[in-house]
C-alpha cells in the first residue's frame, strides 16, 4: 500500500491534521474527570513533527486487525479506507504499536521486518512520540464511550512513555 502514488489532491499537510487531532482531544478533555499531561502531550508533538526526512506515503491511518481479511496466510486484504492520508509510511504502524504490540516488542519486531525495509532513526522515534498521541485519543475516546479500560491503557501508556 505504500507504494501506491498518491492522487491528485493528496496534500502533504501531516503536520498541521497531527495539530488539529491532538488541540481536539486536549479540548475534548477540558472539565472531565480524566486529564491528560498536557505538557507531555505538547512536548511530543513538536519533537514528533519537528522530524524531518521521513518518507511520506499513503496510509490506511486505522491499521489494524479489525480491518484486515485473510483466507490464507499469504492472502491478506485491507479494508476501510475512510481515514486514509498522505503521511509519514510509518504511521501505520502507530496504531499497532499503541494496541495490538503494547507489551509484547516481539509482535513489534516481526511487524518491523516484514514492513519490507528496515526503520529510520527517525521513523522509529516517530513510532515512540506517537504513543503519546495516541494515549491521549485513548484517554478522551474511552471518557468519551465510557470505556474504563480504554482509559486506563492509555494511563498506563503515558506513564511509560515519559
Amino acid at each position: 500500500m505504500h507504494d501506491t502514488a498518491p492522487g491528485p489532491g493528496w496534500r502533504d499537510d501531516w503536520r498541521t491534521q497531527a495539530r488539529r487531532e491532538v488541540r481536539y482531544h486536549l479540548e475534548g478533555l477540558e472539565g472531565r474527570s480524566v486529564r491528560a499531561p498536557v505538557r507531555q502531550v505538547r512536548r511530543a508533538l513538536r519533537e514528533l513533527v519537528a522530524l524531518e526526512g521521513l518518507p511520506l506515503a499513503v496510509t490506511h491511518g486505522d491499521y489494524q486487525p479489525y480491518n484486515w481479511r485473510s483466507r490464507s496466510r499469504r492472502d491478506l486484504s485491507v479494508f476501510d479506507f475512510g481515514q486514509a492520508a498522505l503521511r509519514p509510511a510509518v504511521h501505520d504502524l502507530t496504531r499497532l504499536r499503541y494496541s495490538v504490540c503494547w507489551g509484547r516488542p516481539q509482535l513489534l519486531e516481526s511487524f518491523i521486518s516484514g514492513y519490507g525495509r528496515p526503520l529510520s532513526e527517525d521513523e522509529r522515534r516517530y513510532l515512540e512520540l506517537s504513543l503519546v498521541i495516541r494515549a491521549t485519543i485513548g484517554l478522551n475516546l474511552g471518557e468519551l464511550r465510557g470505556r474504563p479500560v480504554m482509559v486506563e491503557h492509555a494511563r498506563r501508556v503515558l506513564r511509560q512513555s515519559r
